[in-house]
């Protein structure tokens, strides 16, 4: 197709569609049966099992349809074997990539039929020749019945069973007789047709080519449709003649090789060899290329025809075998190499919606009301999405699609229409990937560039599609876009789907969304009220009314050449009046078409519900096919995950010994050694079904799946209802998926009705491995085995053949999606309690972040959350494949391994991570079951909203602007959320997230209250005025300004007249809103007040207040009095909380102080934080409180006894607010991480680690001794490399280490100035000294027998290992914070908080130089190998490049924020720095040009620290929690290990060329030893 015609498909013109992507070869086996049976069997054998597996390495399908045995009696009485060989080789040509039909032709024209129907006028032709003949034509009046139903009129052949009934009984000797009395019926009936036809054709009254008809044989029919009838046959079709020479017409094996003569069996059939001759030799040929064609010439074998003991017999079919494997192998290489275009996904998308489309509008009629709604709907240009609702059954999907084709018509040629089916295709069954396919499309028409989705953040896309894109679309007056979502009921739950949180609720006017829903599924018209509570965006589909469904039954007859009688129609009238819905009018139509003119009404019997229209559809399969076969089959695709493919459905057939017993009852399975279910007996079934089967593509293949969902409901409560069948059917579904019989695998196979056994048969079963190449995986095993292997109670295999089992997961991963996994294992849980299960399931989950941004970290992951664990035998073999993995893995990248436990493992308090704000979490609200926060987004505040019950994103509000210093401040209340930002107030309504008012102020905005009917809305402005919004009158009033100062806090008073307010200077003051005065106004405190709470206490009401001025005070509502003053804390009051006789008070101190209200005292002190407290909260019931600190942690405290009950670790930076959920006491928290965490209050971490119980500040690696030796005030611990196992520990404390390969020796420091000297053998302290009089802050070896220490003295000292001090360092006038030494170790460097850097001589320790020019502290120094350039960062936001020799600064380069750390690279010509910034924290710039080199883009966080590793790789630590290695060149991010934790000291020592240790600590006081390595190539 044409980039044109694609454009117009995307546009919404269906006009022209592609044909279907095409991911199977399916081949059509053509033949005369007898004469073929040793090569049908060789090539079933020999060549089809290798070519299966040669496809499914190309990511094909490979199936061959055989239609010549298994036919069941019944469907030779109906005479429609040929129809449905046709039908197949239509399937074929329509699905098949390539090769389609294959026809082996030998000496045999083979059976010629009846003609299942002769045209009226012919047949009439007949009788008026039989009279002019003296023919008898009684024979041809039994069989032949006037059918005026079909359309045109025929003659139909009836069922044999019509007179002969015993034709298809189960009893050999009546069976026997009746079919011989068909035979001698069938040839005489035949040889007057032939006579008849003869005589048309003498008297010119029938063209010879009718006339061939006639006599065609069942083959040539078949080679006529395969082959004749192609365009270009030669990518399509092969053919294999065969002939015998010197057959023997007195060799009884004669008659099945060749023709005879009906009257004399020794004499050929010349008209049948005459018809064969000029197929094989002109018809075939003219089509055919040569190359297509290939020929054999036997000799016969007396009585035998082929015998594979002759040797040339045995060549021909080994010959065959090769030619055929080699032949079709090469068509389907042709076809994948010629394949005009490999459809992207998003186009396989929108052309199966598409196509759908144009199917459900080929039949439509009538609705004219209910189309003319929609219409005028969309003309009002409503701004307001429109719901269609109705029953099931009741034409929604019919109406959508015709409505999506009117589009254009309604609104303009220039208009865009965009239509999804939901539940009909793989990427339609999830809202996530639904909105992105949408979005794609729409950047596609209109040109717009194709946003770098984050796949895996939902809201994100929401946020895009809702806010983003469809407010920026080009679009004027005269263009219009309609978006068409159908069935929002097929949609899965995840992402709260059924919320309609994705669903913008108002639309720009040109935008139009029409959504149709089933009313009570997931409870969808109720939930969509709620939220767009607006009458006339609802459309019912009420019944259809009579006329439509007789309109609508006659165009469907219509389209397969049907009609019915006015008596007949009355008679589906009635019963359509009953239920008169559409999918009742399909059921009665499927029995309708099969009515003839001649059908008695009293044989028909129609249902009066659909149910029961279903149960009687069901029925007549199960008569016509057989119960067994029928319910066995549709109960596997009832029973399916996502439907099966029907080469799948034969296969699981043909594993079932019920369904083999069943269909084998006659005749033994054809090929020796194989059995299989003939592919005849499904194709039957298959074909009398019908579209109720809807073909969709699901993980790369065509499946099979209801297309209704009623249709489904009724298939499961007729085929799944019993538990032992249901279970059944999941079993033998796991084997199948499992493999146990795939490929030359052998079964035993009993058939009771014949009295044989099989063993070791061969079941042709395709092979199930996890890929089927490098990069094509079974996406079909990994998405069905787990769900049928948990259904049939298979747990522990369940267990060790997926979820605990590495390889599976890892492929799962690479071939599908963590979310896939995580489904697997929600489903494992609800319906199990299994330990492994919970573990390896909150073990992802606590991983879901890391793995989602990088699939190959998934070893990682849990070897750093399960190294220790006591395991089971499942899980500890999952992590033995996980350190297999890590260890061989053979993609040439970086990766880094955790060697022990250095992740927070599962079983502990943190439930989930909410993802989805972009920076700092400001505040939180909770009004369940939703969970609200806020955020600053880049120039705009971001409100999310998230549903607790699902933890799943509701809704993304409307963002709006703010300034770069503003901050948005938001509360809920009585179901509305009103928030200020900038100069903004914006209310929404809770429930349909609707916006109800935009008020734009003239004064920045920074405080909020409203009164407590929620009528009012109140602001505290920069200027000191209150601004005060009545929300139903929409107007504004401005209270005077009362301070002067900004109003940083706002409260009122229930009675809604009083209103507290702080301002910025410290003043409270309470005012009346109805008379606009000041009542009480005090200089509350002599600095900020920082948090404000309005609370009953007892009988009263007061006001408590807490302050810069590290007081907080209690004052009386009603007259301002001062009650209490809260003295105590040695740092500002950041947050308070009130409850029952305790006020409680958090600090900048790091502490919260309980207070008695009454006395004013001092009742607690609750210390264990290591930094700012910034928010509290009290959790239900009233005994225990949570608060949150800029150490990153939350602490759970019981508040009568003053202890810390739990200490909740998880986020990487500092959290920002807390808040608890009274009905479950789960904990929510926001941080500067990002994110929003839940937490479990009950929970206990089933894996106590060994770490530092307070933050470490240092780790060196010794290799020599494997070890990893970590520093903290709570002491020093000393890790061995090789299992991570801390091996000693010592309480001294060290805020600084180095080790020195002298003797194997530790050297550390201490904040108190005291060196101490370690045995690294003995791990005991040899020696110390009081070397400084204040903190140790920096040690570095020398390669001698010295090492030199650095204090927050000033001082720097060179020791011996021994502890003798060589030479003192002095000028520094403030402490020294960094150090670093040249590579000959001439010289030191060191910064200092006197913001210098000074140079030293190493020799005698004199100050060679001063580098002065930093405003701040340094903070981090480089050398380069040269030693020529020195580079400084401090915390005056800039790094300084110095000339060594002349100490003049060459350049400065600005940052954000500090820079805290520096390296060279190798050749000295580029210096890289990290800073403490959220973007460009990490950036390369060249000396020479002082231009940007790198920008490192990865981290968001301060990078805090780095290393190289060889020449090529950077490793990087941030306080994002992440580890990095990069391509130091480039800034290719090439590995990431997530810690979770702020990672501030790393530690390397090299193994080799290609790998190395690293040890980090974090600030859970958590030790991490990663080896970092490239991975091995093949």
């Amino acid at each position: 197709m044409s980039e044109d015609q694609f454009r117009k498909i995307f546009a919404g013109d269906f006009s022209v569609l592609p044909p279907e992507e095409r991911n199977i070869v399916r081949i059509f086996l053509s033949s005369t049966f007898g004469d073929f049976v040793h090569e049908r069997n060789r090539l079933a054998k020999d060549v089809f099992p290798v070519l299966q597996s040669y496809c499914q390495h190309k990511g094909l399908e490979f199936q061959v349809i055989d239609m010549r045995w298994g036919v069941r009696d019944e469907n030779i009485s109906l005479h429609l074997t040929s129809d449905v060989c046709i039908q197949e080789i239509q399937n074929c040509q329509r699905l098949s990539l390539g090769l389609s039909f294959l026809a082996l032709l030998g000496d045999r024209y083979g059976y010629i039929p009846l003609l299942s129907a002769i045209p009226t006028e012919e047949f009439e032709l007949f009788l008026t020749l039989a009279d002019a003949h003296h023919v008898d034509t009684s024979l041809l009046s039994v069989w032949y019945k006037l059918d005026s139903n079909a359309n045109p009129p025929v003659y139909q052949l009836q069922p044999i069973t019509t007179y002969f009934p015993d034709f298809t009984s189960t009893k050999k000797r009546f069976k026997q007789q009746h079919s011989t009395m068909w035979q001698n019926e069938f040839e005489k009936l035949q040889n007057l047709i032939w006579q008849l036809a003869e005589i048309a054709v003498k008297e010119t009254k029938m063209t010879l080519e009718r006339f061939h008809l006639y006599k065609q044989s069942v083959t040539e029919d078949e080679i006529r449709h395969g082959i004749l009838a192609l365009k270009s046959p030669n990518n399509h079709c092969l053919c294999y003649n065969r002939q015998i020479n010197g057959i023997n017409m007195r060799d009884t094996a004669a008659s099945k090789y060749t023709d005879v003569d009906p009257q004399n069996p020794k004499k050929i059939n010349s008209m049948a060899q005459d018809c064969l001759k000029c197929l094989k030799n002109e018809r075939i040929p003219a089509v055919l290329d040569s190359s297509n064609i290939r020929s054999y010439t036997l000799t016969w074998s007396h009585n035998n025809g082929i015998d594979t003991s002759l040797s040339e017999h045995e060549n021909y079919l080994k010959e065959l075998c090769s030619h055929v494997l080699s032949d079709v192998k090469s068509l389907i290489d042709k076809s994948l190499n010629v394949k005009h275009m490999q459809l992207s996904a998003l186009h396989q998308d929108v052309f199966h919606h598409a196509k759908f489309c144009c199917s459900k509008c080929e039949s439509f009629c009538g609705r004219e009301s209910i189309l003319d709604q929609i219409y005028n709907f969309i003309k009002s240009l409503n701004k307001k999405p429109l719901i269609i609702y109705g029953p099931s059954g009741s034409g929604k999907t019919s109406l959508m699609a015709k409505s999506a084709s009117l589009f254009h018509s309604w609104m303009g040629k220039g208009s865009f229409t965009i239509i999804r089916f939901l539940g009909t295709s793989p990427t339609s069954s999830s809202i996530r990937n639904v909105l992105v396919s949408i979005c794609l499309q729409l950047c596609s028409i209109f040109g717009i560039a194709t946003p770098a989705f984050d796949e895996y953040n939902y809201l994100q896309i929401v946020h895009y599609f809702s806010h983003q894109l469809l407010e920026s679309l080009p679009l004027d007056k005269e263009h219009h876009l309609g978006i068409f979502i159908d069935s929002v009921d097929q949609l899965s739950p995840s992402d709260g789907a059924h919320t309609f949180n994705w669903l913008p609720k108002t639309l720009p006017s040109n935008i139009h969304i029409i959504v149709s829903i089933l009313p009570e599924e997931y409870n969808c018209l109720a939930t969509i009220q709620n939220t767009l509570p607006f009458q006339q965006c609802y459309i019912e589909v009420t019944a259809m009314p009579q006329d439509t469904g007789l309109c609508l039954l006659t165009n469907w007859l219509n389209s397969i050449g049907r009609k019915i009688t006015s008596e007949q129609a009355s008679v589906v009238l009635k019963a359509f009046s009953d239920c008169p819905q559409p999918l009742h009018l399909r059921l009665i139509f499927h029995q309708a078409q099969r009515w003839n003119s001649y059908t008695k009404i009293s044989d028909t019997t129609l249902a009066n519900s659909i149910d029961d229209a279903m149960s009687n559809f069901f029925q007549s399969i199960e008569n016509h096919y057989g119960s067994t076969l029928v319910k066995r089959a549709l109960g596997y695709i009832t029973a399916a995950r996502y439907g099966l493919s029907e080469l799948e459905l034969e296969d699981i057939l043909s594993l079932d010994d019920t369904v083999l017993d069943d269909v084998y009852q006659y005749w033994e399975p054809p090929v020796k050694g194989v059995v299989r279910l003939p592919s005849v007996v499904w194709k039957r079934i298959r074909f009398d079904i019908g579209n109720y089967l809807a073909e969709q593509s699901t993980c790369g293949k065509t499946t099979l799946s209801w297309y209704h969902r009623q249709f489904r409901h009724g298939a499961e409560n007729r085929y799944l209802s019993e538990p032992a069948t249901l279970m059944q059917l999941h079993l033998l579904l796991s084997v199948f998926f499992e493999g146990i019989y795939s490929g030359a695998k052998g079964k035993t196979v009993t058939l009771t009705h014949l009295g044989i056994t099989i063993d070791n048969a061969n079941m042709q079963v395709a092979e199930q491995p996890l890929k089927f190449s490098e990069q094509i995986y079974n996406v079909r095993k990994l998405s069905e085995l787990p769900f049928h292997m948990l259904l049939s109670g298979q747990i522990e295999k369940l267990k060790s053949i997926s979820l605990c089992n590495f390889e599976w997961l890892h492929t799962k991963i690479l071939a599908m999606s963590l979310d896939s996994i995580m489904e697997d294992m929600a489903l494992a849980t609800s319906k199990v309690r299994d330990e492994d299960i919970d573990t390896i399931s909150e073990t992802l989950s606590l991983s879901s972040a890391s793995i989602k941004r990088n699939d190959i970290s998934l070893a990682g992951s849990l070897i750093g959350r399960l190294h220790s664990l006591q395991l089971s035998s499942n899980v500890h073999q999952l992590l033995t494949h996980a350190h297999e993995w890590a260890m061989k893995s053979s993609t040439n990248e970086i990766e880094i391994i955790p060697h022990n436990n250095c992740l927070i493992a599962p079983g502990g308090p943190l439930k989930t991570t909410l993802y989805g704000h972009p920076q700092v979490v400001l505040s939180l609200s909770v009004s369940f079951p939703m969970v609200i926060s806020c955020s600053k987004g880049p120039g705009c505040c971001i409100i999310n909203i998230w549903d607790l019950s699902s933890i799943k994103y509701i809704q993304h509000l409307h963002t709006f602007r703010i300034s770069e210093k503003g901050t948005p401040a938001f509360l809920v209340a009585k179901n509305m959320i009103f928030a200020i930002c900038g100069h903004q107030i914006v209310i929404w309504n809770l429930n349909s997230r609707e916006e109800i008012c935009n008020y734009l102020a003239c004064c920045e905005l920074i405080s909020l209250a409203t009164t407590s009917d929620a009528q009012k809305v109140l602001a505290g402005t920069m200027d000191g005025s209150i601004y005060c919004y009545n929300v139903q009158q929409r107007n504004l009033t401005i209270l005077p300004s009362l301070h002067g100062k900004s109003i940083n806090f706002v409260k009122v008073h229930s009675d809604d007249n009083r209103v507290i307010t702080v301002a910025q200077d410290g003043v409270l003051a309470i005012h009346e809103l109805s008379s606009s005065t000041t009542i009480h106004r005090v200089n509350a405190h002599t600095q900020i007040i920082n948090c404000l709470l309005m609370e009953h206490i007892g009988n009263n009401e007061f006001i408590i207040t807490g302050s810069d001025d590290r007081t907080a005070k209690v004052w009386h509502l009603i007259n301002g009095n001062l009650i209490h003053t809260l003295s105590g804390h040695t740092k500002a009051v950041k947050s308070i909380a009130v409850v029952n006789e305790f006020i409680i008070t958090g600090s900048l101190d790091s502490t919260i102080i309980v207070w008695n209200f009454s006395s004013g005292s001092r009742f607690k002190t609750l210390e264990g934080h290591l930094a700012d407290i910034w928010c509290i909260a009290v959790l239900p019931g009233g005994k225990e409180l949570v608060s949150g600190s800029k150490d990153d942690y939350l602490k759970v405290w019981s508040i009568e006894e003053g202890r810390c009950l739990q200490t909740l670790e998880g986020h990487s930076s500092w959290v920002s607010c807390v808040a608890t959920l009274p009905s479950s006491g789960l904990i929510i928290s926001g941080s500067n991480d990002k994110s929003i965490k839940i937490w479990k209050n009950d929970a206990k971490s089933i894996l106590l680690v060994e770490q530092h119980i307070k933050q470490p500040e240092c780790v060196v690696s010794y290799l020599a001794l494997n070890l990893v030796v970590s520093g903290a005030p709570d002491g020093i611990k000393f890790w061995r490399l090789s299992n991570g196992k801390c091996v000693h520990s010592n309480n001294t404390p060290a805020s600084c280490l180095a080790t020195h390969s002298c003797n194997h020796l530790l050297i550390s420091g201490t904040k108190d100035g005291t060196l101490n000297v370690w045995s690294l053998e003995t791990f005991s302290m040899m020696c110390n000294i009081r070397g400084h009089s204040a903190a140790v802050t920096c040690l570095f070896r020398l390669s001698s027998e010295y090492f030199i220490s650095a204090s927050a003295d000033g001082l720097l000292k060179m020791w011996t290992c021994s502890l003798l001090e060589r030479i003192s360092y002095s000028g520094h006038t403030a402490g020294v914070k960094c150090l670093t030494v040249s590579e000959d170790e001439a010289i030191a460097v060191s910064g200092s908080s006197d913001c210098t850097a000074r140079i030293w001589n190493n020799l005698d320790g004199k100050c060679i130089g001063t580098l002065s020019g930093h405003a701040k502290v340094i903070v981090c120094i480089a050398i380069s190998k040269n030693n020529s350039i020195i580079a400084t960062g401090s915390d005056d936001t800039t790094l300084r490049i110095w000339n060594l020799h002349n100490l003049t600064c060459m350049d400065q380069f600005q940052y954000m924020d500090s820079v805290k750390c520096l390296l060279f690279t190798p050749d000295d010509k580029i210096i890289i720095a990290g800073a403490h910034c959220a973007e460009n924290q990490l950036m390369a710039w060249n000396i020479a040009s002082k231009d940007l080199a790198v920008n490192y883009v990865g981290h968001t966080h301060a990078v805090m620290c780095m290393l190289l590793m060889g020449r090529d790789h950077l490793i990087t630590g941030s306080r994002d929690g992440m580890i990095k290695c990069w391509d130091i060149h480039c800034g290719i991010l090439l590995a990431t290990f997530d810690l979770q934790s702020q990672v501030k000291y790393l530690s390397i020592s090299r193994i080799n060329e290609d790998s190395a240790v690293l040890s980090s600590t974090t600030k859970t006081g958590a030790i991490a030893i990663l080896y970092i390595r490239k991975k091995l190539k093949n």
